[in-house]
């Protein structure tokens, strides 16, 4: 996301630093294991096909911020989403959060109620299938598509416009059961850390007016870093986590007769409490 504009270039932003990530505590869940319908228990197992489903519901709290032009955006979110375990090789999982977000800007003004969207899904494999001493690790790919509505006005009257981030991340993720961490507690520790591969940021400039074109702007640089409790029992679990992703400045490119855009460095942090079952 970026500023508000009024008629003159998107400017380029040198970040001041972002660091973070807090966690609560509670439990996760697992679904009852199902089988294939044309093979029984045994041989299914024994093929590694057992898979869990596990749903989830949620609440979180998104805060982005561009810290030299002091921008941000702000807000709740309802999560819903899908997980996968396709036993022992395999997690897939598919999430959603959709969000209402507060505007804020000492330059542009503020405004409410701005519509958010943010997708992800993952494929992630057990590297312990190729290396004993990978055990608990996996890793893949994950994409993420997130979309703002942040066309009108704000209170100063300066207009602002459609944002749309495509990103392609490689993650890394390791799980230890709490109990060899030296907690006495059921669940598991879940770090997850992702190095972006591919970033792109879509800005729907031309809804300004005057001569503004849209642009597309190339993201090079990013990471992302994910705490989470998720639990090992069955029934309605808790699942606390934490999230904190840093993108870097992007290239510039035209946007119009005389205008340039550059996408910022910024900080988003999510922090979100999920019911598993």
């Amino acid at each position: 996301m970026s500023h508000a504009v009024n008629g003159y270039p998107v400017s380029k932003a040198h970040l001041m630093g972002g660091l973070l990530a807090l966690l609560v505590v509670c439990g996760g869940a697992n679904a009852e294991p199902s089988s294939k319908a044309e093979r029984s228990t045994d041989e299914v197992s024994s093929l590694g096909l057992v898979s869990h489903l596990r749903l989830h519901a949620g609440w979180a709290y998104n805060h982005y911020r561009e810290p030299t032009l002091d921008v941000t955006f702000a807000g709740p979110e309802v999560v819903g989403g899908v997980l996968w375990l396709g036993e022992p090789d395999w997690v897939l999982s598919s999430e959603l959060k959709l969000g209402q977000q507060h505007y804020d800007s000492p330059g542009s003004g503020s405004r409410n109620g701005i519509p958010n969207v943010d997708w992800q899904a993952q494929g992630l494999y057990a590297l312990e299938r190729w290396a004993p001493m990978w055990r608990g690790v996996h890793s893949g790919l994950a994409v993420q598509v997130i979309y703002t509505d942040f066309s009108g006005a704000t209170s100063l009257g300066k207009s602002g416009y459609v944002r749309e981030s495509r990103r392609v991340w490689w993650p890394l993720r390791w799980t230890q059961p709490l109990s060899r961490l030296g907690w006495d507690q059921p669940g598991s520790l879940e770090v997850e850390v992702a190095m972006l591969l591919y970033g792109e940021q879509v800005s729907r400039l031309s809804q300004v007016g005057g001569t503004w074109q849209d642009a597309i702007n190339r993201q090079r640089s990013g990471i992302s870093l994910q705490l989470k409790r998720v639990g090992t029992g069955q029934g309605l679990q808790l699942e606390p986590y934490a999230r904190v992703t840093r993108m870097g400045t992007s290239d510039t490119v035209g946007a119009g007769a005389a205008h340039t855009a550059t996408e910022p460095r910024n900080v988003r942090v999510q922090l979100g409490l999920n019911w598993s079952w």
